[in-house]
């Protein structure tokens, strides 16, 4: 019975609330906070890893995302070890496509010379688990303070399915959609994320636009100025690397090509 009267003891219960209160007030914000990122901002090209080019006043621009470019924008995982989108088998590729000319164009996904995936399948990588998040904090919270499941367990749970919401609603903005065209207007910019599985990615690749004035289409010969290293499964695969494979997760690393 001592353990139950050390339970009762008021210092124990400060310290659990305390607990919980902050487990469950500052996770699920960050989640939001990083979901609401995904459409607010795209990284400025900057990087040696790229292409440009320009025809007829449109101007491409091309960047490979390495993983810690995955990181630092999409945020990673196992205490910062692994990025959330590249190991879990998607290549993330940056376009910027800028008008200045007086014709609108169009970019359609079978312009593409890339197998392109779907960005729902992207942003289930990237949601918070709420199944476990919630269980594992109702857990305690039944054996220490169970008033705290409707006053943040719930409230907190529902937080994190909106956030997930948000995410897949970002990332099906920010990215190319396999079933829907863009339309760049004269003068316009537009930034779009191209997913591609590692073993579909090819280095030189070929994108076209469509002039709807002059019903034309230009073509860009996409050519980037890195290589990507793949590291194919042994013969025999550990049960990890299996998972990994099934997944369509093929590790490899971005290096700078030679020329």
């Amino acid at each position: 019975m001592a353990h139950l009267r050390f339970m009762k003891h008021p210092r124990f219960n400060v310290n659990i609330h305390i607990f919980l209160s902050c487990a469950l007030f500052l996770l699920p914000a960050c989640e939001h906070q990083k979901g609401r990122d995904y459409l607010k901002r795209f990284p400025r090209i900057e990087y040696g890893c790229d292409y440009s080019g320009l025809q007829d006043g449109v101007s491409l621009k091309v960047h490979l995302f390495s993983k810690q470019d995955s990181k630092d924008y999409f945020g990673s995982t196992n205490f910062g070890f692994s990025d959330k989108v590249i190991s879990e088998g998607f290549l993330p590729i940056h376009i910027n496509i800028s008008n200045d000319s007086n014709s609108a164009y169009t970019l359609r996904p079978s312009y593409l010379d890339l197998l392109v995936q779907p960005s729902n399948r992207v942003a289930k990588v990237l949601h918070s688990d709420t199944y476990n998040y919630v269980t594992w904090l109702t857990l305690p919270a039944l054996m220490f303070y169970w008033q705290a499941i409707p006053m943040l367990v719930i409230p907190m749970g529902l937080n994190m399915r909106r956030s997930n919401q948000k995410i897949s609603e970002n990332l099906q903005h920010n990215a190319l959609q396999t079933w829907k065209a863009v339309t760049i207007a004269p003068y316009e910019t537009i930034d779009k994320f191209i997913f591609v599985r590692p073993q579909d990615f090819k280095q030189s690749f070929i994108l076209k636009l469509f002039n709807e004035d002059e019903r034309k289409l230009i073509t860009f010969n996409v050519d980037l100025v890195c290589g990507v290293e793949f590291i194919e499964p042994q013969s025999t695969p550990s049960s990890a690397a299996r998972t990994k494979a099934a997944k369509g997760g093929i590790s490899f690393s971005v290096f700078p090509r030679s020329s």
